[in-house]
C-alpha cells in the first residue's frame, strides 16, 4: 500500500491542526450523547412517576402494603395480573394469517415490519397454521426475554409464534397504560425477578408467575388521561432524541470528512 508521507514539518503542523479540529468536534459530540443520555433519563422518570403517582400531585396518597411500589394514590387500586388478564390459548387454522413480531422498543409490529427493520429474530413461517391468535388490545408477551421488556400491546389482529404469550383483558382498561406500567424500571426488574430457568439465558416468566405480579390501577379515567398525556410526551422526546441522534451521526461524518481532507492535502494548515 503506497502512502502520502510530506515532509516532517508539515506532519506537525497538520497533526496539531486535526488535534484542535478533533477535540472540539468530539467535544460536540460527547455533549450531544450526554443530551441523549438525559433525555432517556427524563423519559423513563416522566413515565414511572405517571403510572405510579398519577398526574395530580395534589391528590391524597396511601401505603399500598406491597414495599417495592410505596405509596399511590388513595383511590387506586393494586391489582393482580390474574386479576386483569386472562391467557389467551387458540391456535390459528388459517395458513395464511397475519404474522406479527415482539420487538423491546417497539413492542408488537408486524413481521414484515421486522424484517424491513433488521429486527427479526427467526425466519418467516412457512404457515401460521398451529401459531396462536392475537387480537387487538392483547399484551403479547416473548416469555423467555420477558425480563428485557420485550413485550407489547398489539395494534393488529394476527398471529405469534406459539412459544410467546398472550394475555387479554378481564374487565375494561386501557392496555397502553399498562403498557407503560409494564415497561418502567422497576416492574422489568420484577418480570426479572419472578421468572425461573435453571441458567439466565433460559429464564421465562411462565404465566402461572405473570399472574402473581400485583399491578397498579387507577380509575379508567385516570388511566385514559395518562395514556393521553405520555403519548404526546413520550413522541415529543423521542423526536428530540432523534434529532440530537442525527446530529451525532452528521457530526462524526464531519470528523471524518475534515480528517480526510487534511491528511490528502486538500485543506492547507497553516
Amino acid at each position: 500500500i503506497r502512502c502520502v508521507v510530506p515532509a516532517s514539518d508539515i506532519q506537525c503542523r497538520v497533526v496539531k491542526h486535526l488535534d484542535k479540529k478533533i477535540i472540539a468536534i468530539d467535544e460536540l459530540i460527547s455533549s450531544k450523547n450526554e443530551l441523549v443520555r438525559l433525555l432517556k433519563e427524563k423519559q423513563i422518570s416522566l413515565i414511572s412517576q405517571s403510572v405510579t403517582r398519577g398526574l395530580h400531585p395534589e391528590a391524597l396518597m396511601k401505603n399500598c402494603g406491597i414495599e417495592w411500589l410505596g405509596k399511590i394514590p388513595a383511590h387506586w387500586q393494586v391489582l393482580t395480573n390474574h386479576q386483569l388478564f386472562a391467557e389467551r390459548n387458540i391456535k390459528c387454522t388459517d395458513p395464511d394469517a397475519v404474522l406479527l413480531s415482539v420487538t423491546k422498543y417497539l413492542g408488537v409490529i408486524l413481521q414484515s415490519q421486522a424484517e424491513e427493520l433488521n429486527l427479526a429474530t427467526v425466519a418467516p413461517a412457512e404457515t401460521t397454521e398451529g401459531y396462536k391468535v392475537v387480537h387487538k388490545g392483547d399484551l403479547v408477551m416473548n416469555i423467555m426475554r420477558a425480563k428485557d421488556g420485550s413485550y407489547g400491546i398489539s395494534g393488529y389482529d394476527g398471529v405469534i409464534s406459539p412459544a410467546y404469550c398472550i394475555y387479554y383483558p378481564r374487565q375494561e382498561v386501557n392496555p397502553q397504560y399498562l403498557y407503560y406500567l409494564f415497561k418502567t424500571p422497576m416492574y422489568m426488574e420484577i418480570f426479572k425477578n419472578y421468572s425461573t430457568g435453571i441458567a439466565e439465558h433460559r429464564m421465562r416468566l411462565y404465566p402461572v408467575n405473570f399472574f402473581k405480579i400485583p399491578a397498579v390501577v387507577p380509575p379508567l379515567e385516570e388511566q385514559n388521561e395518562i395514556v393521553m398525556y405520555l403519548d404526546k410526551r413520550v413522541k415529543d422526546i423521542d423526536e428530540l432524541i432523534s434529532l440530537t441522534q442525527q446530529q451525532i451521526e452528521k457530526l462524526k461524518e464531519y470528523r471524518q470528512s475534515v480528517i480526510s481532507e487534511v491528511v490528502t492535502g486538500k485543506v492547507a494548515v497553516g
